[in-house]
């Protein structure tokens, strides 16, 4: 199972635990894009090799910190809006989405269906050629921890030196 699971650390805060995490890979899931509702720009930014092995059936957990307590955006908003997108797009299924015990599938339904544009679909379409064929929906997992390090990029790049 191990070969199936890839850590990603959400940068930047998630670059704390960059020494704890065996062979970690670098996401960026921005909470200001998905505080301006800029989901094209989140989708169209997303990592190859994260999208690539969510196609390939892998599982992804993303690592990231917040200064408040509780989760931070891109695992509480992110997370659940990615995993929306990719099993509509590619395994043709509307799952359920919830943010903070909400449901907000009838919103993330709108988004897909009116502010999504093609470019930003095609790059997601691409790894269509890759789904595994035992994948029965994308799995994206979490973990998360408050920071004492948010905003102090100085010590985070230490940590990764």
């Amino acid at each position: 199972m191990a070969g199936l699971i890839h850590n990603y650390l959400n940068l930047t805060n998630g670059l704390e635990r960059y020494t704890e995490i065996e062979n970690p890979k670098l996401v960026r899931i921005q909470s200001t894009w998905l505080e301006q509702h800029e989901y094209n720009k989140l989708l169209s930014d997303l990592d190859y090799d994260f999208v690539f092995n969510l196609a390939l059936g892998k599982i992804g957990i993303v690592h990231d910190a917040s200064s408040q307590p509780g989760p931070p955006r891109s695992i509480w908003q992110g997370i659940p809006f990615i995993e929306y997108v990719l099993n509509r797009l590619w395994l043709c299924i509307e799952k359920e989405t919830w943010n903070r015990e909400v449901n907000v599938t009838n919103y993330v339904r709108e988004v897909y269906d009116f502010k999504i544009v093609m470019p930003t679909f095609s790059k997601l379409k691409y790894f269509l050629k890759f789904i595994s064929p035992d994948l029965r929906s994308i799995a994206i997992g979490s973990s998360y921890w408050q920071t004492s390090l948010d905003g102090k990029y100085k010590e985070m790049a230490e940590l990764v030196f």
